[in-house]
């Protein structure tokens, strides 16, 4: 079996900028995310069956169809945070809009419909930054806003420079 997860894709321009905040982090990080892997999760399914995994397919298609065509899909991303526990890093948003809400929380329900075991715990959208981090960094100020226009379904996959997150199936939240 193979590990997957959801997660909104950001784009480019605002992935260099991700970028730009981490090396503005003093001390430099520990075990920073690199440029391709960054992504806002979410749902972690990991490990799951090619049956499982056409299902989610198949279910995901159908909701950007649902969407309501009024929805801006725009983030604004503006602190850092540490999860202390798990030593992670991450870019915060400022508020945590319905859409994304609503989003993580279908997708949680259908892989629990599905027999796939999910973390429970409240979801907090972020992008994670850095792994292995021991303190909180001096606060510092950025506003970045970012545009999604799709989510995908990811493969985990790890090599021996690391771990690789690449998208195997993506949605458009765009008609």
């Amino acid at each position: 079996m193979a590990r997957y997860f959801f997660a909104l894709d950001i784009p480019n321009d605002s992935k260099q900028a991700l970028s730009a905040i981490q090396q503005r982090i003093p001390p430099l990080l520990p075990k920073p995310t690199t440029l391709e892997n960054l992504h806002l999760t979410l749902a972690f399914l990991g490990d799951i069956t090619p049956e499982q995994k056409s299902a989610l397919v198949d279910y995901a298609a159908l909701l950007p169809q649902n969407a309501s065509k009024n929805t801006r899909y725009n983030l604004i991303a503006d602190h850092i945070g540490v999860f202390e526990q798990a030593k992670v890093m991450y870019v915060g948003l400022a508020q945590q809009p319905a859409w994304l809400s609503s989003l993580a929380a279908m997708l949680e329900a259908k892989a629990k419909e599905l027999g796939i075991a999910m973390v429970e715990r409240p979801y907090h959208a972020h992008i994670t930054i850095s792994r292995k981090v021991k303190s909180m960094p001096v606060p510092m100020s950025f506003k970045e806003r970012i545009q999604i226009s799709s989510f995908s379904l990811y493969q985990s996959i790890s090599t021996p420079c690391g771990v690789k997150y690449l998208p195997e199936v993506t949605f458009s939240l765009t008609k």
